[in-house]
């Protein structure tokens, strides 16, 4: 049976018009006969290692190569590495790639592609095939034959033994194709060098029939049967029955003899038998030498130790009894690190083992497997570059998903960013920075707690595990953002509420007494697996329970999901936690921790000399806001007064407008300004800075004489419309109703920023209101006697229901007015008024007073109102005397 090697294959990984796997190639080459399957894709290897697997398992020989760039402005070129080198055709193919991808210039030189593929005996590592997009391939389409020859000549020169005229068959473009085919076979029949027959392929079989228009004499429109149908591409994978067929139809259209066709055909089977790849080419089916693997797990640790890091390291994940398939296990270990410190990790595990041994191989989700992090790290027994494609970056990086490594020889750990661990982390360093040698003291610890150093660092592996005040803590149920608890009560929210399931959770979080009860709560994963979650759920329970406001900041400041962040901002107020309003000269970009000083903060101190702590919230709240208008604002401080503000900073109108409905701005203006007059502010300087802009394009305008329309683009240029310098100018009316258009954007899209102050001004707008029907702010629930009667308003920021079905269950709101927050329940005869006020975002509650948990005011409602309504009704009463009396 004949035989056919394709030799220039290209696969999805390469950019095009390409419609083929790595997997439905070499299956597709299989099916054919072939022995040998190659891929050759665009400037990449990402699909190397999948091909090579596959070729493996299919039976047959791994030819892997790389269509390249080639710098300056000479074209492409197609390299095969040769095979039974023991990895030295494989490791010059590696190094191209990643010159390649590390090159400003987009390209790899032709020098760079001597040194890489011709040894010091001028022996090649490589074959080099010259297609049409080479710069002889250019010269032969102009029909320039004399420098085609000169051109080739300088590559025989410069590469021995190691250049091939690739001819491509003709394909759809038959007269074209057919006449450049012929001419490049004349011209390596005529200069003694290899031809070899290629279809250039990009698809596994041949190509869909899709219509193509054909216009008539006439030009006119075109009817429907003026359609007729070909393929859209040739390049698919040919069997060798129809490759013969190309070689025989070309050399009959050129001068040669017959025999030049069957001499073609064997010069392609003798290139791919060069190029044929063997298990020592690869380092394939070696495995990490176990001393080697225990010794880099060993220097991880140390790593970890020395630099108060924090990180777990998990064994790999064993598949369910459900299902013992390779694809639901997990074949490396995992680091657990916190991601303010990766790249520190990184680094020192770089200079312990050398900076070419360690590198970073990204991970790519699919279906069927996601994602456990985004990147692992891969150490080698020798240069990285040897075995993989890498960019020659601070961190050696591959771009071959790591999953594709297994059979290489390499140790692999997958490096998994934990926020959990970098709330942790964040939480002991603004402890030691914060109380230092009272650091102990302050977080109701032992005297002689040994894991407190004396400067305030806490040493969490050496965390004792039966402290009491933690379980407690578990008992209770208070486990909001504890991540370990978060990520195993996840359920849908349109799912309906699982109330056999709370009930079942909570009944086994009151019976913790021990940390082997821990264990045993997260005892459905695997023993290594639940150990680690249950050690990371007590980290995180000790750490709430001793020192809430600093682990409270760590989880708000590596919580990406805006509505967790307002649930345990709620949390963070219930547990007494002070919560700081937005301000422009204090807010830090992420969320820290921020001392504030009695009277005016309402938390429990552990000792009286300590200090209170609150969070702030950061300028990343603020709707909009970029990282670069972060920084410009943090770097202008400290601002007098708005107008300073915009001097310094110069912000955009959103920009300016959104920090205006945060609350940020109302420390630069003077005595307790309400939202609308904030906002008054915010449209004065507004249009004074629109004013002054206007001003400098009309100035620009009388240096140059230019006509109307350059006028008009120079001030869209500019951001400046008439529209809005007239009606910047106009002074804004004061606003008697709140209604729809003026509340906050912010209010419905972005919950958070409403906390403190800018609370305050949706209240306030309401104020005459409230005041008139004796309703108190919530700072002053604390002060009141259980049992007593009251009326208070707020923002309600999340909803929760709470028992069984039917008579016992019982709505829980929790509302902020921005002085603090509180619970209202909805129980017995009002849990209708909670199930019609769930879409109400501002609402009035009347009810009785109750100790609620940890101390957080509890109104057991008895009526309720939407604020809105209320004030349209006040309102109308209000203007009917008005227009009686008229």
């Amino acid at each position: 049976m004949p035989r056919f090697t394709h030799l220039h294959v290209a696969s999805l990984f390469s950019p095009g018009d390409t419609s083929a796997s790595v997997e439905q190639l070499v299956a597709k080459a299989r099916a054919h006969g072939a022995t040998a399957a190659a891929l050759t894709d665009r400037d990449d290897l990402r699909g190397a290692i999948r091909h090579i697997r596959a070729c493996i398992e299919a039976g047959l020989d791994p030819i892997v190569g790389a269509e390249l760039t080639l710098h300056p402005h000479a074209g492409h070129v197609t390299v095969l590495a040769h095979g039974q080198r023991r990895g030295d055709g494989w490791s010059a193919l590696c190094g191209l790639v990643s010159s390649v991808r590390a090159s400003a210039q987009a390209g790899v030189r032709r020098q760079q592609l001597r040194l890489a593929l011709i040894d010091d005996d001028d022996r090649p590592r490589g074959t080099v095939l010259l297609g049409p997009f080479s710069d002889v391939g250019q010269a032969i389409a102009a029909a320039d034959a004399d420098s085609a020859a000169l051109l080739l000549s300088h590559w025989l020169a410069q590469f021995p033994g190691a250049i091939a005229i690739e001819v491509v068959c003709p394909g759809n473009d038959a007269a074209d194709g057919m006449l450049q085919a012929v001419r490049a076979l004349e011209l390596a029949d005529s200069m003694g060098v290899p031809a070899i027959l290629s279809n250039a392929v990009r698809h596994r079989g041949e190509a869909p029939i899709l219509p193509v228009p054909m216009p008539d004499a006439a030009g006119g429109p075109l009817a429907l049967d003026a359609f007729q149908t070909r393929p859209v591409s040739d390049a698919w994978l040919k069997p060798p029955h129809v490759m013969r067929r190309e070689a025989e139809s070309i050399v009959a259209h050129s001068r040669l003899s017959k025999r030049v066709a069957d001499a073609m055909l064997d010069n392609t089977e003798r290139v791919a038998d060069r190029c044929r790849l063997q298990a020592d080419d690869l380092w394939w089916n070696s495995s990490s030498n176990p001393s080697s693997s225990a010794t880099i797990l060993e220097a991880i640790t140390s790593i970890l130790g020395s630099l108060h890091i924090i990180g777990t390291v998990i064994d790999p994940v064993r598949p369910t009894r459900a299902a013992r398939t390779e694809e639901t296990a997990e074949p490396f270990p995992r680091l657990l690190v916190d991601p303010d410190r990766r790249h520190e990790l990184i680094a020192a595990l770089q200079r312990r083992l050398g900076h070419d041994r360690v590198g970073l191989a990204r991970l790519h989700s699919s279906i069927d497997r996601p994602c456990a992090g985004a990147e692992a790290i891969v150490v080698s027994d020798v240069r990285l570059s040897l075995i993989l494609p890498v960019d020659d970056a601070e961190v050696l990086t591959t771009s071959i998903d790591a999953h594709e490594l297994r059979g290489l020889g390499l140790f692999t750990i997958l490096l998994v960013d934990d926020p959990a661990l970098g709330a942790l982390a964040f939480a002991a360093s603004q402890i030691a920075l914060v109380h230092g040698e009272k650091a102990g003291r302050a977080g109701g610890l032992s005297a002689d707690a040994a894991y407190v150093d004396p400067s305030g660092v806490i040493d969490l592996d050496a965390l004792p595990l039966d402290d009491l005040a933690t379980f407690d803590t578990l008992r209770r149920g208070k486990t909001v953002g504890i991540a370990s608890f978060d990520d195993n009560d996840q359920h849908n929210d349109d799912e309906p509420h699982n109330d056999t399931r709370d009930a079942r959770r909570r009944l086994r979080l009151a019976q913790l007494d021990a940390f082997d009860d821990l264990v045993t709560f997260f005892g459905d994963e695997e023993p290594s697996s639940a150990t680690a979650t249950a050690t990371a759920a007590y980290r995180g329970a000790w750490m709430k329970t001793h020192y809430p406001a600093e682990f409270l900041a760590g989880v708000l400041r590596h919580e990406t999901n805006r509505s967790r962040r307002r649930t345990i901002i709620a949390e963070a107020e219930r547990m007494r936690v002070p919560i700081l309003a937005l301000d422009v000269n204090l807010s830090p970009e992420r969320y820290g921790v921020e001392r504030v000083e009695p009277p005016t903060a309402h938390g429990v101190l552990a000792d009286p000399d300590d200090v209170i702590l609150a969070i702030r919230l950061p300028l990343d709240e603020v709707p909009g806001i970029t990282p670069l208008e972060r920084a410009d604002i943090r770097r202008g401080r400290p601002y007098a007064d708005l107008a300073e503000l915009v001097r310094r900073v110069q912000p955009s109108t959103a920009l300016l407008s959104a920090l205006g409905h945060a609350g940020a701005l109302d420390t630069l203006l003077p005595g307790e300004p309400s939202r609308v007059t904030v906002m008054a502010a915010v449209r004065r300087h507004t249009a004074t800075s629109l004013r002054a802009r206007r001003a400098a394009a009309q100035q620009a305008f009388a240096l140059f004489d230019i006509d109307e329309a350059e006028k008009t683009d120079a001030i869209e240029s500019a951001d400046v419309s008439t529209a809005d310098v007239e009606s910047a100018d106009e002074p804004s009316s004061p606003v008697a109703l709140p209604s729809d258009a003026a509340v906050s954007p912010s209010e419905t899209t972005t919950p958070l920023v409403r906390l403190g102050n800018a609370i305050g001004h949706v209240i306030d707008d309401y104020r005459p209101l409230l005041d008139e029907i004796g309703a108190m702010r919530a700072s002053d629930l604390s002060w009141q006697q259980s049992g007593s009667t009251v009326i208070v308003a707020g923002s309600r920021s999340t909803s929760r229901a709470i028992g069984r079905q039917g008579a016992d269950r019982t709505i829980v709101m929790s509302i902020d007015d921005g002085t603090a927050s509180f619970d209202a329940a909805f129980g017995g005869e009002a849990r209708q008024l909670g199930t019609q006020l769930s879409g109400s975002r501002l609402v009035l509650v009347e009810g009785t007073v109750r100790d609620g948990d940890d101390g957080c005011p509890l109104v057991e409602v008895s009526a309720a109102w939407d604020v809105r309504t209320l004030w349209s009704q006040w309102q109308a009463a209000q203007r009917r005397p008005r227009r009686e009396a008229s």
